[in-house]
């Protein structure tokens, strides 16, 4: 929703470099959090003897998410988001 908030500002023709800072800056503080949170909670969803299985789907997931990041760089938005998407269902299984 706040990178949103950036679509917005530009069509509004309120972008400047403070909205984009104040933006990043919520960002990168729920990133944070959420870093935390995610490892933490996970012993709570799922039982002991599951916890090395959850640990590695999270793995899993968090490498294709850096992997597509850096296909983006690379090949451009939309095959990332086709990459991207395919590293999703891959963690589902």
């Amino acid at each position: 929703m706040l990178l949103l908030a950036i679509l917005l500002a530009a069509i509004l023709h309120v972008l400047h470099l403070v909205v984009l800072y104040a933006i990043a800056f919520v960002v990168d503080i729920l990133t944070v959090l959420f870093d935390v949170a995610y490892q933490s909670f996970l012993p709570a969803l799922v039982g002991r003897e599951q916890l090395i299985e959850g640990n590695s789907k999270l793995a899993v997931s968090r490498s294709a998410a850096l992997i597509s990041g850096a296909l983006g760089n690379m090949i451009g938005l939309r095959p990332t988001l086709i990459v991207g998407a395919i590293g999703q269902i891959f963690t589902f299984l």
